[in-house]
C-alpha cells in the first residue's frame, strides 16, 4: 500500500504554507528583570549565511534586525531564499530558526531541508543550543463564497467539525445568523511525541481573496522538546500525525476536488 503524504500526492493541494520552527533557550528572564538575550546569535549570522548561501543566495535583512537584542527575542531578523520571492526559505533571529514552504511543498524535500538548516545552525552557533519549542505547522486554505454559503455548514459538511449556536440568538434580535467571519481553536495533549496538537479553523484574506483556513500544529516545548540529535525522529512522528489529521478532515468533497 502506498502511504498517502500530506497533500503532495494530490494533483492540486490546499496547502497555503508549511512552517517548521525551532526556538532555543535564551539567557535571562523577564520575571527576574533581566531581558532574555542570545549572545551566540550575532556571532552566528555571518557564518550561517556562508553555509546556506550555495542553496539560498538571496539574503533579506528584515526591519527587526535594527531592534536591540534585548527587545527582539524570538523575532526573525534575516531571511534566506533560493530565488527572489521564492520558497522554500530559511529564517533566523535571536533564539529562533524557521523553514517555510508553500504549495510546492513535498515532505520528501522539506524534511532534508529542515535537517540541513538545523545542521548549519549547530555548526555555526557559538554556545549551547537547548531546544525550548519545536513545532511543525500546516496551514491550509480553500476558496469560500461567504455571500452565498454558511461557513458553519461548510465546516460540518466538508471538515466534519460541527459548531452550532442557539436559534434564539438570531430570532430575538436583528442579527444575521450566517457568520461573516469565524475563528475556532482546539488544543489536545499528545503522548508521542510528547506535546500538544492544535487545530485552528477560521476565515482570512489570502492574496486578496476570502478563504476558509484550517491549521494543524504539532508542538513540543520545555522538557518535552527533543534534543537536536532526536529531531529527525520527532519530525517523522509529527508529520505522520499531521498527515493523518489532514486526510481525515478533507475526506469527501474536498479531497475529491483536489484529486481532479
Amino acid at each position: 500500500m502506498i502511504e498517502r503524504m500530506h497533500g503532495e500526492d494530490l494533483p492540486r493541494n490546499p496547502i497555503a504554507e508549511v512552517v517548521f520552527e525551532l526556538r532555543w533557550k535564551l539567557i535571562g528572564e523577564l520575571s527576574s528583570g533581566i531581558p532574555p538575550t542570545d549572545p551566540g546569535y550575532k556571532l552566528m549570522v555571518g557564518s550561517f549565511y556562508e553555509r546556506v548561501r550555495p542553496l539560498y543566495p538571496i539574503h533579506e535583512q528584515l526591519p527587526a534586525a535594527t531592534i536591540p537584542d534585548e527587545f527582539a527575542p524570538y523575532i526573525v531578523q534575516h531571511r534566506f531564499r533560493r530565488v527572489e520571492g521564492g520558497y522554500p526559505l530559511v529564517q533566523v533571529g535571536p533564539g529562533i530558526l524557521s523553514v517555510n514552504d508553500t504549495s510546492s511543498y513535498s515532505w520528501k524535500t522539506f524534511l532534508p531541508t529542515i535537517v540541513e538548516a538545523v545542521g548549519h545552525l549547530r555548526d555555526t552557533y557559538i554556545g549551547v543550543l537547548a531546544p525550548e519549542v519545536i513545532s511543525l505547522r500546516y496551514i491550509n486554505a480553500i476558496p469560500f463564497d461567504f455571500l452565498s454559503h454558511d461557513v458553519l455548514d461548510c465546516m460540518r459538511d466538508d471538515l466534519k467539525v460541527s459548531v452550532a449556536f442557539p436559534e434564539q440568538l438570531f430570532r430575538e434580535q436583528p442579527v444575521e445568523q450566517r457568520p461573516s467571519g469565524f475563528s475556532l481553536q482546539s488544543v489536545h495533549a499528545l503522548a508521542d511525541p510528547e506535546g500538544t496538537v492544535v487545530l485552528k479553523i477560521g476565515t482570512a484574506d489570502v492574496n486578496g481573496e476570502r478563504r476558509l483556513l484550517w491549521e494543524t500544529v504539532v508542538q513540543s516545548s520545555g522538557q518535552a522538546a527533543p534534543q537536536l540529535t532526536e529531531l529527525a525522529e520527532w519530525l517523522g512522528k509529527a508529520h505522520a500525525l499531521a498527515r493523518g489529521w489532514f486526510f481525515t478532515l478533507i475526506e469527501g468533497r474536498i479531497e475529491s476536488e483536489y484529486r481532479r
